[in-house]
């Protein structure tokens, strides 16, 4: 008997190029990692928020198959029908769920059982709802996602260039002439151009511009397009008050944030470190890691941090990203930000030139950027909390030390400090940074087995047959005891209240 398994969504008609940076996107491309698996267990069907679930369940049932439902998040399909079961799919990044208790537990209830991605977030489950309550601990994603991008002897750390090409927006330390004095200076009048000649033909004879020209036109830009974002935009939408008489007619140039996207090429060379986060995600840390890898790097032009910034607005980050380097100039290391949507194959290629991933998250729900590096091979620089303990060893040489420090969950709108997470040691950076540089350059085979290491830790525990057998004998067992166990009990005392 075919199992239907309904999936819902929040994203319909819209491309993943879209989802980016929205509300939810992060259960958009998890639920797209996990496709795979869950097209073992039976045939996955997307839903829309508005579709009649019921019926649905009902339809597929008098087809004569069974039905499941995976809602991955808050909240859970309405109007559930008997017999329907539904599973949570919470990527939960904290110890406990004391945000609102009695919310929580009401979502759980209604459901067959819940499967999240780390063993810390399954016990805060089942101290919320009994030791009793089913819960699955699975890996993000299989294993064979990104696995052709390494070997089973592990990757060599090759330092030669390689070049990325993508749509998108770029900024590269090198070209920018980045000085901490153009935070302060404003931009010098420009000298008046003469009117040109109608019809004339254009003069070709000047000699090109120098490098340190280009520099300098591109700083003068970038400082102009920061001052207008900065200064004029804002008083551009800002509405005079109503007993105030209308000001006169006035012409202002109409400055846009938006940035148009644009073919890139990139050459990479020497180390690369990458990280992939969104600008705006304040438990990232991202700041503290650029500082410290521009302090760590400052002498040495072999390094490169790679940013791969995740959302639809091309010019996220902007801004935060040109003052801090301006701030953090003069330097000799390299730090290239990639603002787009990178297609499968972009993305693999920018996995494969990398030879490290930096992930300095405070709290992890789901390491599911953590998983594809490793499956590729790619050793990770990272802290073990959350569901980062299940991929980074404690003892590892490249672990980021972090202590725990109090914490509110994202969508909390009054921010109550009733969670943990964890506060990363900045000095942990520069020591890590140095150390990972210094094994990817003087040391190739202490390299080669901690790539070999990260590809077995996420093929032992994440293989796609592993995934499917879990999820099947999870399925299986939830839904017996559904009509017979706790669950059952739970739905008869509801309905009895």
């Amino acid at each position: 008997m075919k199992m239907i398994i309904l999936v819902r969504s929040q994203f319909e008609g819209l491309a993943p190029s879209e989802i980016l940076g929205l509300p939810g996107q992060g259960l958009h491309f998890l639920a797209h990692a996990l496709w795979p698996v869950l097209m073992r267990l039976g045939e996955p069907v997307e839903v829309v928020a508005d579709t009649d679930v019921a019926a649905l369940c009902r339809h597929a049932r008098d087809q004569g198959h069974r039905v499941a439902i995976c809602s991955f998040g808050f909240p859970p399909p309405s109007g559930l029908e008997d017999g329907c079961p539904c599973f949570h799919v919470l990527p939960w990044a904290f110890d406990s769920l004391e945000t609102a208790p009695e919310d929580w537990r009401v979502h759980l209830e209604r459901s067959a059982g819940a499967i999240t991605f780390s063993e810390q977030a399954a016990r805060a489950i089942r101290r919320l709802m009994g030791a009793d309550f089913p819960v699955l601990v699975s890996a993000a994603q299989p294993w064979e996602r990104f696995a052709g991008l390494g070997s089973e002897e592990g990757c060599a750390p090759s330092l030669r260039p390689r070049t990325l090409s993508f749509r998108g927006q770029l900024l590269d330390s090198p070209s920018i002439g980045l000085s901490v004095d153009g935070l302060a200076r404003p931009e010098p009048e420009p000298e008046p151009e003469p009117e040109p000649v109608l019809d004339a033909e254009p003069v070709s004879d000047e000699p090109a511009p120098s490098r340190w020209q280009q520099r300098l036109s591109v700083s003068r830009a970038l400082l102009r397009d920061w001052f207008k974002e900065a200064f004029i935009a804002p008083l551009q939408v800002r509405q005079a008050p109503l007993e105030a008489p209308a000001p006169p007619p006035v012409t202002v140039e109409v400055v846009s944030n938006e940035l148009p996207v644009v073919e890139q090429r990139v050459r990479l060379h020497g180390v690369v470190f990458t990280c992939v986060l969104r600008a705006e995600d304040e438990t990232r840390n991202w700041t503290e890691m650029l500082t410290a890898f521009c302090w760590t790097f400052r002498d040495q032009p072999d390094a490169t941090l790679v940013f791969k910034l995740t959302h639809s607005d091309l010019s996220s980050g902007r801004i935060a990203m040109l003052t801090n380097l301006s701030r953090l100039s003069p330097f000799q290391c390299r730090v290239v930000v990639i603002n787009a949507y990178l297609e499968d194959a972009e993305y693999e290629r920018l996995v494969a030139a990398s030879h490290y991933l930096v992930h300095p998250a405070q709290s992890e729900a789901s390491a599911i950027t953590v998983q594809e590096f490793m499956s590729a091979g790619r050793p990770v620089l990272a802290p073990c909390h959350s569901a980062l303990s299940g991929w980074v060893d404690d003892d590892s040489e490249l672990r980021l030390r972090s202590s725990v420090q109090p914490a509110y969950w994202g969508r909390d709108p009054d921010k109550r400090l009733y969670l943990r997470d964890h506060r990363l040691d900045w000095v942990s950076f520069c020591e890590v940074f140095a150390r990972g540089f210094a094994i990817a350059v003087d040391e190739p085979e202490r390299y080669r087995a901690l790539s070999q290491r990260a590809r077995a830790v996420v093929r032992e525990r994440a293989s796609l047959d592993d995934m499917a057998e879990a999820w099947r004998t999870f399925f299986a067992r939830t839904q017996a005891q559904a009509s017979t166990g706790p669950l059952a009990e739970r739905q008869q005392a509801r309905a009895g209240s």
